[in-house]
């Protein structure tokens, strides 16, 4: 599978977020990103510049500035990571594309995948939806690709990628029906998707008694 590195400096956290703004920026329509998802990449990679500006004029004296940049370089480092595994993930990802991203596009070798079952899809009142799915012999470290239809779409947009079983899509709306399927992920193999499982937003639990 594609690496990914953004650790090491600060200037290099920056500059690894520059690079996927701007391969984003170019492929979001190949890659299948919605608008919000490609704001969500340039709000990560702008915050984490400007706490960085903030930390370097404020020099050693401005503990306050070093601890905020600190925790936006954590959060903006986060959103960096899922995003380059959901590109990776993306049958659209090219080599080209996925070093415009700044993620090294070498290849591992990939193992043996199939396809998960036993896919539910909970949705709540507060909008969010919840997905959970069995395993299905699937090693530990498998990607599991969540997709989705929304609105009633005929096309398949992947809405999250993740190493769990469960999978929380805060992207969902209230009324707005989605048809989710998941498929696993290892090296460059991919399985068939699972089962669907729909969400039309009627009779919904109220997620702060599923909390309690």
């Amino acid at each position: 599978m594609a690496s990914y590195n953004i650790s090491g400096s600060d200037d290099h956290v920056q500059n690894q977020l520059e690079l996927l703004k701007s391969g984003v920026a170019t492929y979001s329509g190949a890659l299948g990103l919605l608008p919000a998802q490609v704001t969500q990449i340039n709000d990560a990679c702008d915050d984490f510049v400007a706490a960085l500006t903030a930390s370097e004029e404020a020099k050693a004296v401005a503990s306050g500035a070093v601890a905020a940049k600190n925790e936006q370089r954590a959060l903006s480092v986060e959103v960096a990571r899922f995003f380059a595994a959901f590109i990776k993930a993306s049958p659209a990802a090219t080599p080209a594309i996925l070093a415009a991203c700044g993620i090294n596009p070498s290849v591992t070798p990939g193992g043996e995948v199939g396809p998960v079952n036993k896919l539910t899809a909970t949705a709540y009142t507060n909008g969010t939806a919840e997905l959970s799915w069995d395993r299905t012999g699937n090693p530990q470290g498998t990607t599991f690709i969540i997709e989705a239809q929304i609105n009633e779409s005929p096309n398949w947009t992947a809405v999250g990628v993740t190493t769990k079983v469960k999978f929380m899509d805060e992207a969902a709306v209230v009324g707005t029906p989605r048809l989710y399927r998941v498929r696993s992920m290892k090296g460059d193999i991919t399985s068939a998707p699972s089962n669907e499982a729909s969400i039309y937003m009627e009779a919904m639990p109220d997620a702060g008694l599923m909390a309690a």
